[in-house]
């Protein structure tokens, strides 16, 4: 099992790095953007694969690593990933 002080360097450097992505995306002109997304959409599938992997669930649906029924990892993902909400623009 990972240090703590390793775990907090492996999670500042992917903060770091999905920063740097977001700001490329957000805004870099539509060619860079394009291919960013493009490049990174696979790596980002990947990791939440290989997290997801590490806690796999039980016959029931529990989680094996957390112990629970509720799996907090799944939890945090299904939170990120909800769909983004417009919200309208006022008086229109």
């Amino acid at each position: 099992m990972e240090s703590p002080s390793g775990v907090k360097r492996v999670d500042g450097a992917l903060r770091q790095h999905l920063a740097a992505l977001l700001i490329g995306v957000l805004y870099g002109d539509d060619e860079d953007s394009l291919r960013m997304a493009r490049t990174e959409t696979h790596r980002l599938v990947d990791a939440v694969t290989l997290c997801l992997g590490t806690h796999p669930l039980d016959e029931s649906g529990g989680c094996t690593a957390c112990r629970a029924t509720g799996c907090v990892l799944r939890d945090d993902l299904r939170q990120a990933l909800r769909p983004i909400l417009t919200v309208p623009v006022a008086g229109g």
